[in-house]
């Protein structure tokens, strides 16, 4: 017990002098730029699937099509940035590297983006429609599916944490180390997002609106987004961490 609690003082005074909550919310940032053209196209791509009937492009002044052209250039320059945007802030973090080529950290940014996209929705649409067809079989089958809604998500939560950790981090990270954190900020960050939906969406959400109003909803994701970007920072701090003891 002793010992967890100087692992956590430790990460508290790391995050502190690294200045996690500033860049937390600089991720933060390009997340919310980020989120309206990916839900719009995840919603382009669930209209076509014949799941839901109207998407934001059908209320829109331009012509649907353009309208769907136009966030998905959006969002690649985006999310692109928002990519970017940790390799920078990764920088900050590891001290004594080489500067990175700006350049071709904007590629790989974009590459990395295309594979996390098309994973992601590919992901997002076979949960979708999971849920939608799950009324139709008995209990078990049920259950079963209502197990994948809850696993497929975790796992693919680690494995982006896994994929961003490695490919982001500067410097070289043995493949333990980068599994073990990614699997508890992972585990942590699902686990928050699962009682952030039960408690505040699903109890709180009422209580919040007599402060905020209409904007209830968008505080609500914002303090969430907070605290799964920082949750994420911390995971690179304590890697940070092994690897300056290592070294000594």
């Amino acid at each position: 017990m002793n010992a967890i609690l100087k692992l956590i003082n430790e990460i508290r005074i790391n995050n502190r002098k690294m200045k996690l909550s500033v860049l937390a919310s600089s991720l933060v940032f390009y997340l919310i730029l980020a989120i309206i053209p990916f839900f719009e196209l995840l919603e382009y791509i669930l209209n076509k699937f014949g799941i839901i009937e109207e998407t934001i492009s059908n209320v829109k002044v331009f012509d649907e099509k353009w309208t769907t052209i136009y966030f998905i250039i959006y969002f690649c320059y985006v999310s692109s940035k928002l990519l970017h945007m940790l390799h920078q802030i990764s920088d900050l973090m590891y001290y004594n590297i080489k500067e990175r080529p700006h350049l071709k950290l904007r590629i790989l940014s974009f590459i990395y983006l295309i594979v996390i996209l098309i994973i992601t929705v590919t992901m997002i649409v076979s949960l979708t429609y999971f849920s939608y067809i799950s009324n139709r079989f008995n209990i078990p089958i049920r259950f079963i599916i209502s197990f994948l809604q809850f696993i497929f998500p975790l796992t693919w939560i680690i494995f982006l944490f896994i994929f961003l950790y490695k490919k982001i981090v500067p410097i070289p990270i043995k493949w333990q180390e980068t599994l073990g954190i990614a699997s508890i900020t992972g585990f942590i960050i699902y686990t928050v997002l699962r009682l952030y939906q039960i408690i505040v969406f699903g109890y709180m959400l009422n209580r919040y609106k007599t402060v905020y109003g209409s904007y209830a909803s968008l505080i609500s994701l914002l303090v969430w987004l907070y605290l799964s970007c920082y949750i994420f920072l911390s995971g690179m701090v304590f890697l940070f961490m092994k690897k300056v003891k290592n070294k000594v």
